[in-house]
């Protein structure tokens, strides 16, 4: 973007505060994300047998660190999926190891017993993600731009472990940003743990007030008109291009 801004038109952007990284401000638009599905397109109970969970879970854990994975949140969710949702029948819980790691998870799994469990799926990759996080009670999960944008639009409790293998930290940024918002809880990499995430879902599970608050002000970051934003902008930039033509 960098690179790019001197020559471009329009710079939209995901957060406002990307602006301030910008040498360029007045090319910049804050849009936030389009995204594909629209939240409240099903109904959570037609979902839920869409999605084969079992009538008697009463909540919903989703995790995932990405399509190709990341080999620290495998190993620590597979350690809570033992210590935790093992112990806790009413809660459903599905993870997306990526493709790099899945032999090795599968592997560990089966060694610590869990894959067996009824209320534990584990998949190399999600497909139909769109409909698991919007049936999900808590995501734990990367702070990219894309996944905070589903989130915020879905209007989720969120558990954000960013990515240090990133330009610039920015997925701790990403997290910061919403942490200090009291819009998701922040538990960086170095510090993730099976007994850390078993204290930030517990403390979500048994604190309602505090699991609405997080779903309420994570709203905060998310335009549901983003693409009709986006078209509409496009269509004025064009009409100042033609009118400069002629």
């Amino acid at each position: 973007v960098k690179m790019l801004e001197k020559e471009v038109d329009r710079i939209y952007t995901n957060f406002p505060a990307t602006e301030d990284h910008l040498k360029y401000h007045e090319k910049a638009l804050h849009v936030g994300n389009p995204l594909i599905c629209a939240p409240g397109a099903h109904s959570i109970s037609a979902l839920r047998e869409k999605l084969g969970i079992p009538k008697t879970s009463k909540k919903i854990i989703l995790s995932f660190g990405g399509s190709l994975g990341a080999a620290r949140v495998n190993e620590e969710v597979l350690k809570f999926m033992c210590d935790y949702t093992m112990a806790h029948p009413e809660v459903f819980h599905v993870h997306a190891t990526g493709r790099i790691n899945y032999d090795e998870v599968i592997a560990s799994a089966k060694a610590y017993g869990i894959t067996d469990a009824p209320n534990i799926k584990i998949f190399e990759y999600i497909y139909d993600m769109p409909l698991w996080e919007e049936v999900a009670d808590i995501v734990i999960c990367r702070a990219g731009a894309m996944t905070i944008s589903e989130m915020a639009l879905l209007g989720k409790a969120c558990i954000l472990i960013p990515s240090p293998n990133v330009a610039n930290n920015h997925q701790y940024e990403n997290a910061k940003r919403l942490a200090d918002a009291d819009a998701a809880l922040l538990m960086e990499e170095k510090d993730l743990s099976s007994d850390a995430l078993i204290s930030a879902v517990t403390e979500l599970l048994t604190a309602p007030r505090r699991k609405n608050a997080l779903m309420t002000n994570i709203t905060a970051f998310a335009n549901p008109n983003a693409k009709e934003d986006i078209l509409a902008d496009l269509l004025v930039l064009v009409q100042k291009g033609n009118r400069h033509e002629s």
